[in-house]
């Protein structure tokens, strides 16, 4: 048993039959996805890193000449293969959401800002980074903790440390330790490929596993709550 949030939700539970609260969870899950996907799109300009994930879709994207959502799309097909042989039951409606739509808000947010923001030096700016950071940075982590809260499923990216966690279950290695392994796998591959690799990335290396078990402790109350008549 870990000390961290697990997600319980089933493929049945969550396709075939709506759990409690469905109409909130689907509210929390799409402002978790379209926070944290936003946020991304303004880290990424910020040029101080990204999450781990992020940094690796961004450097292999660059290098393959596709655009983010597509790249990033296509390395969670690959994952989602192993979600089928070992982690069916985190697959939900929140997976397929992340998984198809989360790298194409990034896309969308970030032709939002090229619009907004004209000059590409203004992102160079010590003041723009030190004033868009912080709240960026915080949006990002409680979005990507809110919509795994939700109990809808997860990406593959973020099934894989739960999948290895109960491989590893008898060497009784917590979700958080795998978490921050898993991370510093995907931050080294986009270390390597030239990824936006920075500050940013090693504090949501480092804290996201966290707030992820702390959502999940705070919200699971309010989402098996009985309804009132």
């Amino acid at each position: 048993m870990t000390n961290a949030y697990k997600p319980k939700n089933t493929v049945r539970g969550h396709i075939f039959t709506p759990p409690e609260n469905f109409a909130l969870r689907l509210f929390l899950m799409a402002a978790g996805i379209i926070m944290s996907s936003l946020a991304t799109a303004a880290l990424l300009k910020l040029n101080l890193g990204t999450d781990p994930y992020s940094s690796f879709i961004r450097g292999l994207s660059n290098k393959i000449g596709v655009s983010y959502g597509t790249t990033q799309l296509s390395a969670q097909l690959f994952m989602f293969i192993f979600m089928l042989a070992r982690g069916r039951g985190l697959i939900g409606v929140g997976m397929l959401a992340n998984m198809i739509f989360s790298g194409y808000i990034v896309d969308l947010g970030t032709f939002i800002l090229d619009r907004t923001v004209t000059n590409a030096e203004v992102w160079d700016s010590l003041i723009v980074k030190a004033v868009v950071l912080i709240p960026a940075l915080a949006v990002f982590i409680v979005g990507a903790a809110l919509y795994m809260a939700v109990d809808l499923g997860v990406s593959p990216y973020d099934g894989m440390p739960y999948i290895i966690t109960d491989l590893l279950k008898s060497q009784k290695i917590s979700f958080r330790r795998v978490r921050t392994m898993w991370d510093f796998l995907f931050m080294t591959m986009g270390f390597a490929l030239g990824g936006s690799f920075g500050i940013v990335t090693v504090i949501e290396m480092l804290f996201l596993g966290r707030t992820i078990s702390y959502f999940g402790k705070k919200v699971e109350p309010l989402l098996h709550a009985s309804k009132q008549a």
